[in-house]
């Protein structure tokens, strides 16, 4: 199976977000560079590094077919990887931020995801 992506920004936090589908997530490995081994043992993985142009991508990689558990699963790793990167502290007392960050989340990558699933 081909690599499919879909690249965007995330509004306000000035984060680059690239959704990957494909079977053989070693073949993702190598492509994007990353160091971690045995990726094809993982239902799906969150990952973070800079582009030659020095700005920080989070990838969220997936199979084709992929329960939505999953997804929200992924969702929450990168989530905390957005905060991080951009010095965001969650606050379990005033998490709206983050609900808001996660619905929009869900709803863009599931589209994304739901429209190769029968492809």
């Amino acid at each position: 199976m081909e690599i499919r992506t879909k690249n965007f920004r995330l509004p306000i936090f000035f984060s680059h977000i690239k959704v990957v589908i494909c079977n053989d997530f070693d073949k993702i490995g190598k492509k994007y560079k990353f160091n971690e081994k045995g990726l094809n043992n993982y239902g799906a993985f969150y990952n973070n590094k800079l582009n030659k142009d020095g700005i920080l991508i989070h990838y969220v990689c997936f199979r084709k077919k992929t329960d939505i558990d999953l997804i929200v699963h992924e969702i929450v790793h990168l989530v905390n990887g957005v905060f991080l990167a951009t010095g965001i502290k969650l606050n379990r007392k005033d998490d709206e931020t983050q609900a808001y960050i996660t619905a929009f989340l869900v709803k863009k990558i599931s589209k994304f995801l739901y429209k190769y699933e029968n492809n």
